[in-house]
């Protein structure tokens, strides 16, 4: 086994490892400016060399809290919660080393913004008769994006790009406890679309396909950042609305029936409405909440749809 705090006594082969690794690898001092680097680090982070050397490790590095607020590496608005910079003091201090830890930030390269993801190591060595910390880094970036990519498909409705229905269920279930620890109100609505299986008949599921992504789409642009919408079946659709009580819950959904029932559809003859059912949380859980609000859409469906029941 490589015995690294004697890497001094090894500059040669320490040299050739360096710049054969894909891993991007360099050298901090205590002051956390590099003071060595490999080319894989050069390729990485696309700097030329003027710009790594003694440079301090986030400035070098690009870091997106650098750049946008103009300070050293240390100064940032951030540095205080940065892993990598925590690591790197442990390592000096207490000589404390790192393994594979994740580090998920932007960067600037190229002057571009890029989010990136990498997987980096530390450990304290001495070098030259000086106390460093190596750090080793891998770009992981396309493996997270691909396993964030699957993780997205797994919860939304291929057709629609809203929640499925499992997930809807899971994020009322969220809602439901957050509203029960901090006492906060939460409602729901569900949506169905009126005659929908009149329209596959008359115009066929193409036109029935298109027109539930118009109404997804209507539905998504008439809600704040913390509600969330999801396809709960065929044509019905769950809105949960956070932090909102009955009389607000229902405001919204009379303006998505009426932005529904003015949208313009692929074909001008087909008439779109829809009908809903609100209600508000009072302790329930999740299945008999929903159940209420099914009802309530169940009687809008009798007064002759295209109505909201609350």
């Amino acid at each position: 086994m490589l015995n690294i705090s004697n890497l001094k006594e090894s500059n040669a082969f320490l040299n050739t490892m360096l710049e054969n690794l894909v891993s991007a690898v360099f050298l901090v001092d205590k002051n956390i400016c590099i003071q060595s680097f490999n080319d894989s680090f050069k390729a990485l982070f696309h700097k030329p060399e003027d710009k790594i050397l003694g440079e301090l490790c986030g400035n070098a590095l690009g870091c997106v809290y650098t750049v946008d607020e103009a300070k050293r590496c240390g100064d940032t608005s951030n540095c205080q919660h940065c892993t990598l910079r925590d690591s790197l003091l442990k390592a000096f201090t207490n000589k404390v080393p790192t393994y594979k830890a994740q580090l998920f930030r932007k960067f600037y390269i190229n002057h571009k913004e890029f989010t990136k993801y990498f997987l980096y190591s530390s450990k304290y060595v001495t070098y030259n008769n000086k106390e460093m910390v190596l750090v080793i880094v891998d770009d992981i970036t396309e493996l997270m994006e691909a396993s964030l990519k699957l993780k997205e498909m797994a919860i939304t409705d291929g057709l629609t790009q809203l929640y499925n229905h499992k997930h809807s269920y899971y994020k009322l279930e969220e809602e439901i406890t957050r509203a029960s620890r901090y006492g906060n109100r939460l409602s729901i609505i569900m949506f169905d679309i009126d005659h929908f299986k009149d329209i596959n008949d008359a115009h066929g599921h193409q036109t029935g396909d298109k027109t539930l992504v118009t109404v997804s789409q209507v539905i998504k642009n008439n809600l704040r950042d913390i509600d969330h919408v999801g396809r709960y079946g065929g044509e019905e659709f769950i809105v949960i609305l956070p932090q909102t009580g009955l009389g607000n819950a229902y405001i919204t959904a009379e303006r998505i029936r009426r932005a529904i029932e003015s949208a313009r559809f692929e074909k001008a003859n087909i008439k779109i409405t829809i009908s809903g059912g609100v209600v508000e949380f009072q302790d329930e859980n999740a299945l008999t909440l929903i159940g209420k609000a099914d009802e309530l859409l169940f009687k809008a469906k009798q007064k002759g749809r295209n109505t909201i029941e609350k």
